[in-house]
């Protein structure tokens, strides 16, 4: 019995601060104008902290605890949800290819939702400026086409379940330098979002063979070198236009081309 009352007392605080802090949060928005909007904004985002600081030690001293040790365990919890909760809203306000879905279809739930292979065409129509570039070759891959792609390109990709794969592991989506096809893995049909980003990441590389500059890397660093050139620019701009870390891209962690990158700073 005492074990749930003190429950109970516990989460009625937590209650009461969360219920404070929402009136202090209304109060906030309510009384200043426009031009103080950051420092409101600032200001009501260190008494969410604060306030998790008191629901923590008050609750800890219900159970019999030490209010001082609830409250900076209460703080520290608070803050790293905070920060958390920041990291998402940044990379989502930033993230190019769901303002796009959510613009296209006036319904910000369907980024989230799975696809039909008939999503290839609204992906044409989304970005017009890239799909103009590639070979305008895209399918969603199967056995037949799998396997043409193979013949035509010495390559040894299977599908695995719904991925595509091959002796260095899964991915998203393939691009043949020989025509500028691409293939995207059943798995990426799972989410718009995560098919968008795909897409666009294959697209790039469509572009650099149509182009004719994968060539010029080929006859200059090599087709490996080449390889990672493409991957590079393919990464960075997919993650950078999702709002990603770049930091943690691939395009610097995995395929950063040293040759490439030597011959452009040290070019006379």
């Amino acid at each position: 019995m005492v074990a749930l009352t003190r429950g109970f007392l516990s989460g009625a605080i937590s209650s009461l601060v969360a219920s404070g802090l929402q009136s202090l949060g209304t109060t906030i928005k309510g009384t200043y104008n426009c031009s103080m909007a950051d420092t409101n904004q600032s200001l009501l985002k260190a008494t969410m902290v604060v306030a998790g600081g008191l629901s923590g030690g008050i609750s800890v001293t219900i159970a019999g605890g030490n209010f001082w040790q609830g409250f900076k365990q209460g703080l520290i919890t608070s803050g790293l949800n905070h920060v958390a909760h920041m990291a998402v809203e940044a990379i989502e306000e930033n993230n190019f290819f769901r303002k796009r879905l959510n613009e296209h279809y006036n319904d910000k739930t369907v980024a989230d939702k799975p696809v039909t292979e008939d999503f290839l065409t609204v992906l044409e129509e989304l970005f017009p400026d890239i799909y103009a570039t590639t070979a305008q070759n895209f399918a969603i891959a199967n056995e037949d086409n799998l396997k043409s792609f193979n013949e035509q390109t010495g390559d040894n990709y299977r599908l695995d379940g719904k991925s595509l794969a091959n002796e260095d592991g899964k991915v998203g989506g393939i691009t043949s330098m020989s025509d500028g096809r691409v293939l995207i893995a059943p798995s990426r049909m799972r989410t718009a979002l995560g098919f968008a980003k795909t897409w666009y990441h294959e697209a790039i590389h469509s572009s650099h063979f149509v182009s004719g500059i994968f060539n010029v890397w080929d006859n200059m660093y090599g087709r490996t070198e080449a390889l990672r050139i493409s991957e590079f620019f393919a990464h960075g701009i997919t993650d950078s236009l999702s709002g990603a870390n770049m930091k943690l891209s691939d395009a610097f962690t995995t395929y950063y081309p040293n040759a490439f990158t030597n011959s452009i700073l040290f070019m006379k």
